[in-house]
């Protein structure tokens, strides 16, 4: 603290206008902006959050479904019973294709829009490859996906296809729904499966309905692309997607299906978004700070200048004649200060005019004095 006493006026009133006046100012502006921008975020999250659920429910409810269908179908004992059987001829297969598989896998199937294709599998020899039903042979044994349906009879099985890029640039990856038909053990001496094609146009435009700028992607457990409302580059990979956006994406999970849907939120939305609050704390800033400091300023010059005048004044006392202050004094307490320190001029000329007086009237008595032992010397010798 003993610093500050031998800092000059105008240094103290400086720090008092940086610690007090335009520090505080500035931090308060900035921390109300910060939070802010906390409150922008959380808005455009919980937006692409709303966006994301309501995405998350439509691919749900397409799904469900189908999957839906797959159990009720998988309850059809009149359907086991007809893939069950044992065709004697060809034209007999074909007359029970054209006047009961063709309609049931149209009614029970083909007439949802969520399903492009329905497709029956079996491995009956009487069975001929159809435009609905086929022979499991060794072409579609070789596939991967049966022998994956068939270590898992009792779920129903979503297999992916080649994803592929549309016009629009979106991305696309066909699903199928598997079931295999075994509920019946007295109707089993064929293996018998479900197949749908689901209409992934419709999946896909659930994904892109909300329009959103970042862009939406859903992935599965493994990290496999399976839609995006953008295309990606050839070589995407989820972990580098995330490390580059990070911070920037808002993840739901679908866990029916085991997949996540990641929203990227649109850096610019929130920049847009911020640019007329920014704009308004600036100038609330600038004009804080200019009506502060034109009020500070003001205010000091009424204290400031008269001190600094008075110390000039007192400064040079011992140069010229002890005189009063004459600048602007007021009625503050410098004004007194200013007051009582003409007064003690006065007092102090008082005391050297009285002073001088009392020498000048001694060195009158002394010369008198003088004069008079003078005379009377001069009688002695001129008598």
């Amino acid at each position: 603290m003993l610093i500050l006493y031998d800092l000059k006026l105008k240094y103290k009133l400086f720090l008092v206008y940086l610690f007090c006046v335009f520090c505080p100012i500035l931090i308060i502006n900035l921390i109300f902006y910060h939070h802010m921008v906390t409150n922008v975020k959380a808005i455009q999250q919980n937006f692409y959050r709303q966006a994301a659920h309501r995405t998350i429910s439509g691919i749900e409810s397409e799904l469900k479904t189908v999957t839906s269908l797959c159990n009720r179908i998988s309850f059809d004992k009149t359907l086991y019973e007809m893939l069950d059987q044992e065709f004697p001829t060809d034209l007999a297969y074909v007359e029970t294709y054209y006047n009961y598989f063709l309609n049931y896998l149209f009614i029970n199937g083909e007439s949802y829009r969520q399903i492009n294709k329905a497709v029956l599998y079996t491995d009956n020899d009487t069975i001929l490859h159809s435009g609905s039903v086929f022979r499991i042979d060794e072409r579609i044994k070789s596939e991967g996906w049966l022998e994956q349906v068939i270590e898992d009879p009792e779920k129903n099985h979503l297999l992916y296809g080649e994803t592929y890029h549309k016009s629009d640039n979106s991305i696309i990856t066909p699903l199928y729904v598997v079931k295999v038909l075994n509920i019946y053990k007295g109707l089993n001496r064929y293996l018998k499966l479900i197949r749908f094609n689901l209409n992934t146009e419709r999946l896909i435009n659930i994904v892109t309905a909300e329009k959103l700028k970042g862009g939406i992607l859903v992935v599965d457990q493994q990290g496999k692309l399976l839609f995006a409302d953008h295309k990606q580059a050839p070589d995407w990979q989820l972990e580098d997607y995330l490390r580059k956006h990070k911070g920037q994406l808002v993840t739901e999970e679908i866990p029916t299906f085991e997949w996540t849907l990641i929203s990227l939120i649109d850096q610019q939305e929130i920049s847009k978004a911020l640019q007329e609050p920014r704009n308004n704390i600036i100038m609330l800033t600038t004009i804080s700070l200019l009506v502060a400091s034109v009020i500070i300023v003001l205010i000091s010059h009424s204290f400031y200048d008269r001190l600094n005048s008075l110390s000039e004044h007192v400064n040079s006392l011992d140069q010229k004649d002890c005189q009063q202050y004459t600048g602007p004094q007021g009625n503050d307490e410098i004004g007194i200060l200013i007051k009582a320190f003409n007064k003690m001029v006065v007092k102090i000329r008082s005391l050297i005019h009285d002073v001088y007086e009392a020498k000048l009237e001694q060195s009158r008595i002394k010369l008198e004095k003088k004069q008079a032992e003078l005379n009377a010397l001069q009688s002695q010798m001129n008598p």
